[in-house]
């Protein structure tokens, strides 16, 4: 955990678009949770996956990602575990993950450095949002 709690710290709180990455965090973990509750083999996917990207976030941590290359197998595993969460997961979930893949061109990492996604995430245009005047002002009542 140290490790991605550098990640929040000094990489996405200094980031365009960061806090709403980290506010993400906050928002989805329940139904993350309750995604893997509902597919318990999928905390196993989920751990494999978080081995393989665990040393690319160090490097960007250490300011090495540019020397971090991205897998095959690390595509992978991060890809089948978003698929899993868009298949258990609730609606709003399943978006959000579709939107990262789409949004972030997460089927090319391959051959691709942790900088250039992390300059991809950065400049991800899902984090603004246009909110109508109507339900702007709804929320507030």
């Amino acid at each position: 955990m140290e490790t991605f709690t550098g990640y929040r710290d000094e990489i996405l709180l200094g980031a365009d678009g960061g806090d709403y990455y980290i506010q993400l965090y906050t928002d989805y973990s329940p139904a993350i949770s309750d995604a893997v509750l509902q597919r318990p083999t999928l905390i196993n996917r989920v751990m494999k996956a978080w081995d393989m990207w665990l040393p690319a976030v160090e490097a960007q941590v250490e300011g090495m990602g540019a020397n971090f290359i991205i897998t095959a197998q690390m595509q992978a595993a991060l890809l089948g575990v978003m698929t899993e969460f868009e298949e258990v997961g609730d609606t709003a979930l399943g978006q959000l993950n579709v939107g990262f893949k789409l949004g972030l061109d997460l089927e090319n990492l391959v051959g691709r450095t942790t900088v250039d996604l992390q300059e991809d995430i950065e400049s991800n245009p899902m984090e603004v949002q246009q909110t109508p005047w109507k339900e702007l002002k709804a929320s507030f009542r």
